[in-house]
């Protein structure tokens, strides 16, 4: 005969059974991103603490395709079809991918900043990984940051 014993509640995506943020995530992530972007460490890169978590959250939404852009709220029937042209340029129908990445009135006025950063920050990579190699020369992170930035601040 069996020992009667007390009904436990064992979370079952962990290995020990019990429930932590974490392991939530890692299912949740496994359950609703694809393939090709949990192949990098686009997840992991997020949750870094290095902006408010909920700007860390929605950055997740961002891209899980979670917002609730007008497209995603007619596809749900909280808005009219006829009512998913973005709110912006009032030209494409307002997805996430149109929003965040396509829109021309959100990417005329940051572009210039937004491209000066990216090729600051690629230039200096290039540029460390080549003081490295053929001068035997390696500067600090502090160093490679402030040269960035300053590069970043210079007008066109």
């Amino acid at each position: 005969m069996k020992e009667h014993r007390e009904d436990t509640i064992v979370w079952k995506f962990d290995k020990k059974g019990v429930f932590s943020t974490s392991s939530f995530l890692q299912v949740i992530q496994s359950e609703t991103l694809t393939d090709e972007i949990t192949s990098y460490s686009f997840t992991s890169a997020i949750w870094r603490s290095v902006v408010p978590p909920r700007v860390e959250l929605f950055g997740w939404f961002v891209l899980v395709g979670r917002v609730n852009t007008k497209e995603r709220l007619s596809r749900l029937g909280v808005i009219p079809n006829s009512d998913n042209v973005c709110v912006l340029c009032k030209k494409e129908i307002e997805s996430v991918q149109h929003l965040f990445l396509l829109c021309e009135v959100t990417w005329k006025q940051e572009q210039k900043k937004w491209l000066t950063e990216f090729f600051a920050v690629i230039w200096n990579i290039l540029w460390e990984r080549n003081d490295r190699i053929f001068r035997n020369k390696e500067a600090g992170v502090e160093e490679i940051q402030s040269r960035t930035v300053y590069e970043t601040n210079i007008q066109y």
